[in-house]
């Protein structure tokens, strides 16, 4: 339902990342993004729309009514182009989960759920769908290839949901008993986050950047539009009187979230201020996810050098001491054209394997010659226990990824070889040297870090 950039396939951990923020401080504009809404009618009158939230003057049907038959969840699957629903009792949908193409070609049926499903999300990550089931009070797990599927936990009629997949989380309403809930995403440590105050809560989604999240409520007297931190702290009123909102997205790219209500697309910006209603086709809006595909500028590939000297470039993860990685000069790259004063970042791969854990300046750095080769190198050091602690560093790496941006505000990315000692068990883990990422890989790394550098210095002044 509200899966955004979702994605890159080493850079999935970025799909919800905005690069305006961070592109807007450099030489160069936001590179243009393309918004499209995906809209379920949510009624047996209507299907599932299409339309461009840059100009929603008009909506594309994209699956018919006799296909779809939608209940409440409609996610993305950005790394396979799938669009996933729920076709529900209530509108003749017999309890299903479907899918399709995202023009809403090949649609079969996906799963069978036990009991009336309510929502679905998307995990790209590891290739998985979540869902809520009302009838069974469970939330719920399986296999995109429809493998492994498995009851995570039990729970009170849930209803909306989402999955923060940096922190590991996934966030759920409870309609009948007005809570907003937390698990981990093997349904480990359940938390109560909100018990008070809450008028049938309906969906809620998360904006992991600004740590935020927000959720739609149908209301005892009109529905109501709330954000509140992630622990479900300092919640704030976004707009009251709203008929029965029952979706509701985050688009990063332009800080915005967008609800149905009142049969009409609503949105406002992150802080809850400038609600406005847009003009655009009545179709209901009440199922809604967002597909927003970001084009990167040119980057620059660079050499990267982790521990200089030294291989197989072995790390204990016990260690109190630094990583040194050096960025190598070339007779085409001069490293004094790297900017120190933005975020240069570097966070453990391959990413779909542990998602990279939270990224890591350096605590210093210097100009040498670590090559030996006469050219100018840059050294950076980075902390070691402060890489494992944010996952930096973890049993699974074998590589190291760096990010950052040039003088210029060109984004630049690169990778070495790591080998964790000793090894992660009888699992341990093998060892892959690559210098420099495929050009498509380059690109996408260093659209990442755009964001990932934005992300950084507002949690630093959080």
């Amino acid at each position: 339902m509200k899966r955004l950039v979702r994605a890159l396939i080493l850079t999935q951990v970025f799909t919800f990342l905005p690069l305006k923020d961070a592109f807007s401080s450099s030489a160069n504009s936001a590179p243009p993004v393309d918004r499209t809404l995906f809209v379920g009618t949510g009624t047996s009158a209507g299907g599932i729309y299409r339309l461009d939230l840059d100009d929603p003057s008009t909506a594309e049907e994209i699956v018919t009514v006799n296909l779809v038959n939608t209940g409440t969840g409609i996610a993305l699957d950005e790394v396979q182009d799938k669009l996933y629903w729920v076709a529900d009792t209530q509108f003749g949908g017999g309890d299903k989960i479907r899918r399709s193409d995202l023009d809403g070609t090949n649609v079969e049926l996906f799963l069978t759920p036990a009991g009336q499903p309510a929502d679905v999300e998307i995990d790209s990550l590891n290739s998985r769908l979540f869902w809520t089931e009302r009838f069974t009070n469970s939330i719920n797990v399986i296999d995109l290839d429809g493998s492994n599927r498995q009851q995570l936990l039990t729970t009170i009629d849930p209803r909306g949901m989402d999955l923060d997949l940096l922190a590991g989380h996934m966030y759920w309403v409870e309609f009948d008993d007005n809570r907003l809930r937390r698990a981990n995403l093997d349904g480990s440590n359940v938390m109560n986050l909100i018990t008070t105050g809450m008028e049938r809560p309906f969906d809620v989604t998360v904006d992991p950047i600004h740590q935020r999240l927000y959720w739609v409520e149908l209301g005892n007297s009109g529905g109501r539009v709330w954000g509140a931190e992630l622990d479900g702290s300092n919640p704030f009123l976004i707009a009251d009187d709203q008929g029965q909102p029952t979706d509701l997205v985050v688009d990063l790219s332009d800080e915005s979230i967008y609800w149905g209500g009142n049969g009409m697309l609503q949105s406002a910006n992150l802080d809850g201020t400038n609600v406005t209603s847009i003009s655009g086709p009545s179709i209901g809006y009440r199922n809604l996810a967002l597909l927003v595909t970001e084009i990167p500028e040119p980057s620059t590939p660079i050499i990267v050098d982790i521990k200089p000297g030294s291989f197989p470039n072995s790390v204990n993860l016990k260690s109190k001491g630094v990583l040194p990685v050096a960025i190598l000069g070339t007779e085409d790259f001069d490293v004094n054209s790297v900017d120190q004063s933005a975020d240069i970042l570097l966070f453990s791969g391959p990413l779909p394997i542990n998602g990279g854990g939270l990224p890591v300046s350096p605590i210093r750095s210097a100009f040498e010659d670590v090559s030996g080769d006469g050219l100018l190198d840059l050294t950076l050091k980075f902390s070691i226990a402060e890489m494992v602690k944010h996952g930096a560093l973890n049993p699974d790496t074998i590589e190291g990824i760096l990010i950052g941006l040039l003088k210029d505000g060109t984004p630049f990315a690169g990778m070495d070889s790591i080998r964790i000692v000793p090894p992660n068990g009888s699992k341990g883990n093998s060892l892959r040297t690559s210098a420099v990422p495929e050009p498509s890989s380059v690109l996408l790394l260093a659209a990442g870090a755009a964001g990932l550098g934005m992300w950084r210095r507002r949690r630093s002044n959080a």
